[in-house]
């Protein structure tokens, strides 16, 4: 999708899933007043037919293939430490946790309290899931106008604290009273997950969005797992209703956190087109592997009045190098040389070394570098080194001199 659209294209999606949540159990449940729980996960495991001849009849628009196509292990390890290096990711998996981890316990223990707490069959308990369902498809058609009256992380804090309101009243009130109560819950539901979805997609560029995506989703469903397992633990222990009375809690402990943990504000719209780095791509010269690592110096002379603000630009530019595939960086300072910096950053390939430079390199990055260099004298002086590996060794068995 196109970046401007993927706001809209977050809450499409967020409607289709919660649309199959609404329609899917209301159907379920009437099958199963039929004819039992066995037809419907009969007709489930069909229904999966479908979704293979869909994907079997796709045919995906060509796409342009970058110059050097990365390898599978190199990618995840690019893609991990990106999100490593990105505080603006990496506070949004943790709202994620926060927010996945106790709200889980509804969705968990919901079927156990439709029937222990509320009294109700499987028409009741699907009637629940029909109305969150309906709830989230709400919230979704609302997205658009929430995000124009309230910021990213007032949404968080307001659908944490109304989700955790709903979680405790499906511990205290009848069916009857739930159902309103489900209905909203919905609404907060996807207003949570549809703000860190789109917060997420946003901050990414587009090289490692889908990498960053897929982490995404591996800490959201894991900490509806786990939280899952851990949950039911402990309602064994001190039954469904104090369970969802803690989980509730937690959610109302998790939208109070906000304040101090809000998404990380960025000034402006961040550049996330791709651009040329500004240092030229030597040739490589060498008859070695191009598999070994590549150390990247940069050498700087600063006058003495810049010499701190030029400490501190360059930590952003660090940010940026780990980010776009260096596994490792280090500024170093000249003790008989005032003003004299080298910035020194090892890439773990030379393939790796020409996808940072031609299609990771973005326009927020650019900026970063622009404003460092901008305070040295000059333009600095770039030197590529390749770590090579193991010496040589003749026909006899001894290492070469």
């Amino acid at each position: 999708m196109p970046r401007e659209e993927l706001p809209q294209a977050s809450s499409l999606g967020s409607i289709t899933v919660n649309g199959a949540r609404a329609i899917g159990p209301a159907i379920a449940g009437i099958i199963v007043v039929a004819s039992g729980p066995a037809m419907v996960f009969g007709i489930n495991a069909v229904s999966f037919l479908a979704v293979a001849l869909a994907l079997v009849l796709w045919r995906r628009s060509t796409q342009q293939q970058p110059a050097v196509r990365e390898q599978v292990l190199p990618g995840l390890l690019s893609g991990m430490r990106y999100v490593r290096s990105a505080p603006g990711i990496r506070r949004i998996l943790i709202r994620c946790v926060l927010f996945a981890f106790p709200g889980c316990a509804l969705w968990a223990l919901l079927p156990t309290a439709a029937h222990d707490l509320m009294g109700t069959n499987a028409a009741g308990y699907s009637t629940l899931l029909v109305l969150l369902g309906v709830g989230a498809i709400i919230g979704a058609l609302l997205m658009d106008k929430v995000r124009q009256i309230m910021s990213n992380s007032t949404a968080l804090f307001i659908s944490a604290i109304v989700f955790g309101l709903g979680t405790l009243a499906v511990a205290k009130v009848s069916l009857q009273v739930m159902w309103p109560i489900a209905l909203i819950s919905g609404i907060a539901w996807i207003l949570s997950l549809t703000t860190l979805n789109v917060a997420m997609q946003l901050t990414l560029p587009e090289w490692v969005r889908a990498r960053g995506l897929s982490v995404y989703l591996l800490v959201f469903m894991g900490s509806q797992a786990i939280g899952s397992f851990i949950w039911g633990i402990v309602a064994d222990r001190v039954g469904v209703a104090w369970t969802l009375v803690v989980a509730g809690v937690f959610l109302l402990l998790a939208g109070l956190s906000v304040p101090l943990l809000p998404l990380i504000k960025v000034k402006g719209k961040l550049d996330r087109n791709v651009v040329a780095l500004s240092t030229d791509l030597p040739v490589l010269s060498l008859d070695e592997s191009k598999s070994d690592p590549v150390v990247v110096r940069s050498t700087y002379h600063v006058k003495k009045e810049n010499i701190d603000a030029f400490r501190e630009a360059m930590w952003p530019v660090r940010a940026a190098r780990l980010r776009t595939g260096a596994a490792s960086w280090q500024l170093l300072e000249q003790t008989d040389a005032e003003g004299s910096f080298a910035e020194e950053f090892t890439v773990p390939s030379w393939e790796e070394h020409i996808l940072q430079h031609t299609v990771r390199w973005t326009g927020h990055e650019e900026d970063l570098l622009t404003a460092a260099r901008a305070l040295a004298d000059d333009a600095p002086q770039v030197t590529h080194y390749m770590i090579l590996g193991a010496p040589p060794v003749t026909n006899t068995g001894q290492m070469k001199s």
